[in-house]
């Protein structure tokens, strides 16, 4: 049979769906879940899980006409209205998206904040074709590009992306903290990963770089706790809790973006042999945690390179 055209008379654009009552088979969860992860590879993800939904992460409020963004509805600026996502939203997928060591190594300036907007551009184009290929299967997709609808962290956590670092960024095996995260919730049924866990939180107890070099000093010093700092956290969880309101405070005032805590973190690094073997002794030998904060140290990571020649020197990465 073949798919149903739809004209936007507004964006003049043609969609396409396929016919009512059409969808894709889903006894076979392990295929349907392979085929998921492979299309978000090919739509530009560099990681993907999946995880069940979890309903503390979904924001009880959304700034838009209709909390579930289907076919015809509008963004309307300044309109906040009950965010009800239906039961039958079982499932999310989530992305991650690098962002370019040599780029970020350029910190505090634009060149450093230039390959995070880089991300966000790549996110929108992905979840939009995410959230077609889902629906065009016959199932329903909730595009959430931007940091709406529900918080990506703890969703990439629960779909085994990574670990949740002092900065209160989530921290990959692969690029750190370099990523930006991006979601798809969906009533597609699919098998939900298991969350991942290589260290992260015990070499953070002895690192403290990125709150070294915080310049807001948004980023505390002690121990986890279940207390929120302010209302930007949520309450009840172990954590280091970042104080939002100083970062988003020092963002206005500096007039230029911040990734210090991204650049200095000692898990941004290339994803060579040698730098993926550390990380192996950060997670199988983690009774010297102390010694490699030294050594990073030592070697020079985490100092920020001058931007004077930087069109002569960079090379733009052809992968």
């Amino acid at each position: 049979m073949q798919a149903v055209a739809d004209f936007d008379p507004d964006t003049q654009a043609i969609s396409y769906r396929p016919p009512e009552g059409i969808k894709m088979d889903v006894t076979d969860l392990q295929r349907v879940t392979r085929i998921i992860k492979k299309a978000a590879v090919y739509f530009g993800a560099d990681l993907v899980g999946i995880c069940k939904l979890d309903r503390r992460w979904v924001y009880s409020r959304s700034y838009m006409e209709e909390p579930y963004r289907g076919p015809g509805s509008r963004l309307v600026n300044g309109e906040s209205g009950p965010q009800e996502i239906p039961e039958e939203f079982q499932y999310a997928v989530v992305m991650g998206f690098e962002e370019e060591y040599d780029l970020i190594r350029y910190f505090p300036s634009y060149i450093a904040h230039a390959t995070t907007s880089m991300g966000y551009s790549r996110m929108a184009i992905t979840n939009g074709y995410m959230s077609a290929f889902i629906r065009n299967l016959g199932f329903r997709a909730i595009d959430c590009t931007t940091n709406d609808v529900a918080l990506s962290i703890p969703m990439a956590m629960q779909a085994g992306l990574g670990e949740l670092g002092r900065s209160g960024l989530l921290v990959t095996p692969q690029f750190g903290p370099r990523v930006r995260i991006s979601k798809v919730i969906t009533d597609l049924p699919l098998l939900a990963d298991a969350p991942l866990e290589f260290g992260v939180t015990e070499f953070c107890n002895v690192c403290k770089k990125c709150a070294d070099m915080c310049p807001s000093q948004a980023i505390m010093f002690g121990e986890r706790t279940a207390e929120p700092n302010n209302v930007s956290n949520a309450a009840g969880i172990l954590k280091w809790p970042i104080d939002a309101e100083k970062c988003r405070i020092y963002w206005s005032r500096a007039n230029r973006p911040c990734v210090n805590c991204i650049a200095v973190c000692p898990y941004n690094k290339p994803f060579t042999w040698f730098h993926r073997f550390v990380r192996w002794c950060t997670d199988h030998m983690r009774w010297a945690n102390a010694f490699y904060v030294k050594m990073d140290n030592l070697f020079g990571f985490g100092k920020p390179k001058t931007p004077d020649k930087f069109w002569e020197t960079w090379q733009p990465r052809k992968d």
